[in-house]
């Protein structure tokens, strides 16, 4: 700049310190993360960054993971959804979703895969971060499995057992109920308990439904009406208000006491 015969140099400062430490943050971020992360050039889908995550996940070396491409770490059967995938990721700039993805030795892993669009100086790529879901997955089939068994034990114990809604209608009975009325499922279920009931019995019924509704424990006994020519069954009901969410359910285990 010039003042008058003089000239004058104008400097400007600018602190990079914290531009700096963010520059070494986010590489050592990427590195260290416990998720498997990896970079994708648009242009022919080439690996060009991998972190330590990512090479121990799929077996590969750091130099053998930077020679891969997608279709490298896409088991055969998916790899023709490639394009599809890679398509709908530049459109709208981030995909998640639950991906296979094929390691070194050949085996297949499911993942937890978010792809995000991003662009560095200038040019597109793709960063892709893979969380394996083997031991999820694993307690969820585990999980089914124990609900399974669950639900064979309680369809085929000794006791009757029931679930009502908040309204007194049957949600669920198992097969030793059918078995002593006599009725089928779906004679029962979306029908109101008390239908049935005997009209000496039923005020009875209403002041325990009232408890049970209160949050209070009944105890009570009564007989089932089995069949046409067989006899009555004494049963003992133990019944208790569950919640599930704002919703109110009565369980009722019935055990028959006829030759006690």
């Amino acid at each position: 700049a010039e003042r008058g015969d003089r000239k004058l140099v104008i400097g400007v400062h600018r602190d990079l310190t914290e531009e700096l430490k963010a520059q070494g943050f986010f590489p050592g971020l990427f590195e260290k993360s416990s998720d498997a992360i990896y970079l994708v050039d648009d242009d022919g889908l080439q690996v060009v960054q991998a972190n330590e995550a990512a090479c121990r996940f799929t077996g590969y070396t750091r130099e053998e993971f930077l020679r891969r491409t997608v279709a490298d770490l896409v088991p055969p059967p998916y790899r023709n959804r490639i394009p599809e995938y890679h398509a709908a990721v530049k459109a709208s700039g981030y995909r998640r979703d639950r991906r296979m993805l094929q390691r070194k030795d050949g085996s297949v892993v499911a993942t937890d895969q978010a792809v995000s669009r991003v662009e560095i100086s200038g040019r597109p790529y793709y960063i892709a971060s893979c969380r394996d879901l083997t031991e999820q997955e694993r307690a969820g089939k585990e999980l089914e499995e124990a609900k399974a068994f669950l639900e064979h034990v309680q369809e085929h114990a000794s006791d009757g057992l029931a679930l009502v809604d908040e309204n007194g209608v049957y949600v669920a009975v198992n097969q030793k109920i059918l078995e002593w009325s006599g009725l089928k499922r779906e004679d029962l279920i979306g029908k109101p308990w008390m239908k049935n009931t005997a009209p000496e019995t039923l005020e009875a019924f209403r002041r325990n439904w009232e408890q049970l509704m209160r949050g209070e424990p009944v105890t009570m006994r009564t007989t089932i009406a089995p069949p046409a020519g067989a006899p009555p069954i004494v049963v003992d009901v133990s019944s208790a208000m569950i919640r599930r969410g704002d919703r109110k359910f009565v369980f009722a285990i019935i055990r028959d006491v006829t030759d006690q």
